[in-house]
């Protein structure tokens, strides 16, 4: 806690700096994509990525809305997809060799009337290969199987409309 990513060698341990040379940052979660690139959920910096064979950990920038805010937890499913909770947001994506975030999937659970939060390191796969996440109002349940292009629309039937409690047709 403060002291970020450290990479055991043996008998020694090496800090990992964010690009700035911060070795003073607090490293909620982490998960390693196919390629060996590192990702770290930070309390204040964001998502950071170290690719395989850098020394220091960059923004994922692609993530612009939660570049410098707190990450609650990071889970790698079945399908290779990386999904990051922060706040009341779900981001999903795969990765490239190169450790870039593409194929980016946003959720949220925020209303006007009423916000939810997603809770720290609450995050599993189930049986099925589905990421679930822990918030504040219970679990939400992740399909990967939906992609990009088969995500599902749900569009709204209206079966009645009533004015002064009388139907209009």
């Amino acid at each position: 806690n403060g002291a970020g990513v450290v990479r055991i060698l043996g008998q020694s341990m090496v800090q990992i700096p964010l690009e700035n040379g911060n070795t003073s940052y607090i490293a909620n979660s982490v998960a390693v994509d196919d390629y060996g690139n590192i990702y770290a959920g930070t309390s204040g910096d964001g998502l950071v990525m170290l690719s395989a064979g850098s020394t220091s950990f960059t923004p994922v920038k692609e993530l612009s809305d939660i570049s410098s805010g707190p990450i609650s937890s990071i889970l790698k499913d079945d399908e290779s997809r990386l999904w990051v909770s922060a706040g009341s947001s779900v981001y999903s994506f795969l990765t490239g060799e190169d450790g870039r975030p593409d194929r980016i999937l946003a959720f949220s659970k925020s209303s006007s009337d009423r916000p939810s939060v997603f809770n720290r390191n609450a995050c599993s796969l189930n049986p099925e290969g589905r990421a679930v996440v822990g918030g504040m109002d219970g679990l939400t349940i992740f399909a990967p199987e939906y992609g990009n292009d088969g995500l599902m629309v749900h569009v709204p039937v209206i079966t009645d409309l009533k004015i002064h409690g009388r139907s209009v047709r």
